[in-house]
């Protein structure tokens, strides 16, 4: 595999830790249970977005850009990261959010200000309105001669989670399975598609958090072929669930889902709770609750065996737990975990 003919830029020090959380994996009757932690690291307080703003902000370098937008609601992770990406290498970054401007600035929105990005508040719209308030934005700045760059692309996101799993490997590879969130399929597929460059050695376990299964095994499909074509030249039938697991030893779930994206379950709520109190590791109720609240369910229904070697990825999103202080005081008030 040649990546170097890929535009990137570095952001961090690579690898992020891996190391092993036994209360946890005790409390879910698991007895070798691994985190790799891509909250931690030194830009922006972590999180998976950085490993593909590696490669947005290399394409935006390269088209010359002036100014970087992005877009998400209050608590967006990807405008925190990017706001911050943009502070180190010397972008202006303009975040444009689908929410009302808050009397008070918390959590990501906070350190979005913080890192110095320009924000712009545009209500309690859907995304599609607030894409068409970009594209008209894109057309007025390119009419006064600002270049700008809208992180936007997903299938080069997608390039991002390659090395991750290429870490993994290194760092430990007696594990047999691996647990990773699946949401918009961005960090899935670059992860999925890395797996058969091992030969297959992990079972790759996704938890959908958006998507009922049929439809995030499309989305994945879609960017593994971007891939394999841009990185092999070679163009791939679309995955099925049977090829995915036969082609990529990758299988998607969409039991911990609840009813939907940032609806949080009582399972999920319980497995922030759980790994706080007794890893002292935080997650958020979007993303990772449900993830850890899906891996407890694969290891309960003998899916994975409590002896196999088995990592979760934490993909960061923590700082989002300080702009939702009602949610988790609510929560912690009425555990019974």
């Amino acid at each position: 595999m040649d990546l170097s003919k890929i535009r990137r830029i570095s952001l961090e020090k690579w690898p992020t830790p891996l190391h092993q959380i036994p209360r946890y994996g005790k409390y879910i009757n698991h007895n070798n249970l691994y985190i790799k932690r891509d909250d931690v690291s030194l830009t922006g307080l972590g999180g998976n977005k950085l490993r593909k703003l590696e490669y947005w902000l290399a394409e935006a370098n390269y088209r010359d850009a002036d100014i970087v937008l992005v877009a998400g609601g209050c608590q967006s992770n990807l405008v925190r990261l990017t706001a911050a990406a943009c502070a180190k290498v010397g972008f202006k970054c303009l975040a444009v959010h689908n929410c009302k401007k808050p009397k008070e600035y918390k959590g990501n929105l906070l350190l979005d200000k913080l890192f110095g990005a320009e924000q712009i508040f545009l209500g309690d719209i859907s995304e599609g309105k607030r894409d068409l308030y970009i594209i008209d934005k894109i057309k007025k700045l390119n009419q006064q001669n600002v270049k700008p760059y809208y992180i936007n692309n997903e299938k080069i996101g997608s390039l991002g989670y390659i090395d991750c799993l290429l870490e993994i490997d290194k760092q430990e590879p007696t594990l047999k399975n691996l647990i990773i969130v699946g949401a918009m399929g961005i960090t899935a597929s670059g992860f999925i598609f890395a797996n058969k460059l091992v030969d297959n050695k992990f079972k790759i376990h996704i938890i959908s958090v958006e998507y009922k299964k049929e439809k995030l095994i499309s989305i994945l499909s879609e960017k593994i072929e971007y891939i394999t074509n841009i990185i092999d030249n070679q163009k791939i039938n679309s995955l099925d669930e049977k090829a995915l697991s036969a082609k990529y030893n990758t299988r998607v779930y969409d039991d911990w889902m609840g009813k939907g994206w940032g609806i949080p379950t009582d399972e999920s709520l319980i497995s922030i709770i759980k790994l706080a109190q007794l890893e002292g590791i935080v997650i958020d109720h979007v993303y990772n609750a449900k993830t850890f609240a899906g891996l407890k369910g694969l290891v309960k229904r003998g899916i994975i065996k409590k002896e196999e070697p088995t990592c979760i990825i934490h993909t960061g999103g923590s700082p989002a737990v300080f702009g939702y202080n009602n949610l988790y005081n609510q929560m912690l008030d009425n555990s019974k975990a």
